[in-house]
């Protein structure tokens, strides 16, 4: 769905701002992938669409655009951004949301709410700045809002996610219950609103309840209804469903379950059909999945990620560089073994090339970093099962 498709732009008083809108539609038209190949363009656009509309006072579109800023950086994966738009969006819904809601009937500005906190969420979880007290604080404002404006399932999502996280079982179970509570509610994506419905099961052991549902996802046995979501959206996949599955697998710790869902769905694809096209966010993983399966038939690609992986690390958020690191870790380990023990790879800032072995030890230090890190930033978060887990599912413990 394009930006702004809710927007009249022939309404629009200003005409800088009608101009502003109007190329950002047509930026994001016709695919969610324009949203990452016009990225450049839409981050320099959107402030210019909130400046413009908060002087008109158009505040359905200023609230447009910065749940569209904040999204655009979360499918970039650009946690300080929106860590940045977090405070301005606490100030100017304070100020005016409550006051313009009613100005607006029949539009969706209420859900705006959810769905920023929703994003906002997805970045604090990920960022060592955000300690347990910020955290949980956070969590009971963004329940209010959205047991207040709607949309309550993605709050519980959340928590889910959260658990995930943390590995807790009591707040899995507390987000379940509030995810089947408010479910019917669901109006966007069915794939994505029930993702963490496969961690739950995985989390309590209940592989058969995994499977099933997955093959109810992969299989379109969902409502009616929703099954408009497997032409949009790339959590639908197949693949992107086996990665989900077996990402889920490897954060909790359950290197059996890994093990079946690898051999028993990601190996059954072609062996070309294993690797996440580069703006996929199971990109990284597919390389990590492929070390396993000893697949290192896309050795130059592999590399060329890992060069853009520590070229742009500084802008990942500490789980994503956790992860990332781990995953390259074990790749690089992998590869040495597989008799490939010299790589086109530099460290940043230098010219000097460096051996599989290295590239690992590199990667492992900064997981080792952000993971401590984090550790210290929230006290459910353990870094070590962590990392064993990385380690026992690429067969390397």
């Amino acid at each position: 769905m394009a930006m702004f498709e809710n927007i009249k732009i022939n309404e629009l008083g200003n005409s800088d701002l009608a101009d502003a809108v109007s190329r950002a539609r047509r930026l994001t038209s016709g695919s969610y992938s324009n949203y990452e190949r016009n990225e450049e363009s839409l981050s320099r656009l959107l402030p210019q669409i909130m400046k413009l509309s908060r002087q008109e006072k158009e505040w359905y579109l200023y609230f447009d655009a910065l749940y569209n800023r904040i999204y655009l950086a979360n499918r970039a994966g650009d946690t300080r951004t929106i860590v940045k738009y977090a405070e301005i969006y606490y100030r100017d819904s304070a100020l005016y949301m409550d006051r313009e809601i009613p100005n607006y009937p029949g539009t969706d500005l209420a859900e705006h709410n959810t769905w920023i906190y929703l994003y906002i969420r997805d970045a604090y979880e990920s960022y060592w700045e955000i300690d347990d007290a910020r955290m949980d604080s956070f969590m009971r404002q963004y329940e209010e809002a959205a047991l207040k404006y709607g949309q309550a399932y993605w709050y519980y999502r959340g928590e889910m996610q959260l658990a995930l996280l943390y590995r807790d079982e009591a707040l899995m179970e507390h987000g379940k219950r509030g995810f089947d509570k408010y479910e019917k509610e669901m109006r966007s994506c069915y794939i994505c609103g029930h993702l963490e419905c496969l961690a739950y099961y995985i989390m309590k052991d209940r592989l058969e309840s995994a499977e099933g549902l997955l093959l109810d996802y992969r299989n379109q046995r969902i409502p009616r209804q929703h099954r408009w979501c497997y032409q949009y959206c790339q959590n639908a996949e197949t693949q992107s469903l086996y990665a989900s599955v077996l990402e889920y697998s490897l954060n909790l710790g359950k290197t059996e379950t890994f093990r079946y869902f690898l051999e028993k769905y990601w190996m059954e694809q072609p062996r070309e059909c294993q690797r996440g096209e580069k703006e996929r966010w199971y990109c990284n993983l597919s390389i990590y999945l492929c070390a396993i399966t000893g697949n290192f038939d896309a050795l130059e690609s592999d590399l060329a990620v890992a060069r853009e992986d520590m070229e742009k690390m500084e802008t990942y958020s500490t789980v994503s560089r956790i992860k990332t690191c781990l995953q390259w870790y074990c790749y690089f380990i992998l590869l040495d073994k597989s008799g490939v023990h010299e790589v086109d790879l530099c460290l940043p800032k230098t010219e000097d090339r460096i051996s599989a072995l290295e590239a690992g030890r590199y990667m492992e230090r900064i997981a080792d970093e952000n993971g401590e890190k984090f550790s210290r930033a929230r006290a459910k978060y353990d870094y070590a099962l962590v990392k064993a887990a990385y380690l026992e599912c690429a067969g390397l413990a």
